[in-house]
């Protein structure tokens, strides 16, 4: 739990990386480090340990907060290259079987589904571009949403694996969150994530922890033993 805690802090600390090193400085080299270190390792790491069956799904939210996080770049191509490998680190590992099924035609699956999250970020960035944060905060949820919907059920593959509702299957949190589906509790997680990005350092940390706090009670309940049935004192 403490190494959980020190990633969502880590997460959590880092408040507009790109606004110091604008695009087309001197210090451009350094802003592409940045990029990589909120991408990269906040959200990939975020990303997998909300997947990893510990009940730690509530850190995706910390996954969406990194990406909106990386929308607030200047530049275009950091953004685009920077989304591209972290699509193939979050999509890779988990569906690594599909080498042994589809050979070299993994290769283009796995490239498919990270150009989902590589549109969103695209198009989130695009919008940022023109309007302010909170209309990004605002937008992002219904934006996540609609791409995954679309992902899952429009378009012909119909690529609904390792979508971030996915994460709670099995969590104690699906108890309380269950009946809003997967599209709901995805969106919902986003939502919270916007939130997150809009508020100030300070209040942003300790929404944080109490959403880590919070995303323990479904399993401290659980583990309450229950008096037999029948057995009145």
């Amino acid at each position: 739990q403490s190494i959980i805690m020190w990633v969502f802090h880590q997460v959590l600390n880092v408040h507009r990386p790109f606004a110091a090193h604008p695009a087309g400085s001197g210090d451009t080299a350094t802003n592409w480090v940045q990029t990589f270190t909120v991408l990269l390792l906040g959200a990939v790491v975020c990303f997998h340990l909300a997947n990893a069956g510990l009940g730690l799904a509530v850190l995706m939210v910390g996954f969406f907060y990194c990406l909106l996080c990386v929308v607030e770049t200047d530049s275009f191509s950091e953004l685009f290259w920077c989304g591209l490998a972290a699509g193939l680190l979050l999509y890779v590992p988990p569906l690594a079987f599909f080498w042994k099924i589809f050979g070299g035609l993994a290769v283009l699956l796995w490239m498919t589904l990270s150009a989902w999250l590589l549109a969103f970020l695209l198009l989130a960035w695009w919008w940022r571009r023109r309007y302010s944060r909170l209309a990004l905060a605002i937008v992002a949820p219904i934006l996540w949403t609609g791409l995954e919907y679309f992902r899952s059920e429009l378009y012909p593959l119909r690529f609904s694996w390792l979508g971030a509702g996915y994460a709670f299957t099995g969590s104690e949190q699906v108890q309380w969150l269950g009946g809003m589906g997967v599209y709901g509790i995805g969106f919902l997680c986003m939502a919270a994530a916007a939130v997150l990005f809009l508020m100030r350092l300070e209040l942003r940390l300790m929404a944080g922890a109490l959403m880590l706090v919070a995303s323990y009670i479904p399993w401290l309940s659980s583990s309450i033993p229950m008096a037999p049935e029948g057995n009145e004192v």
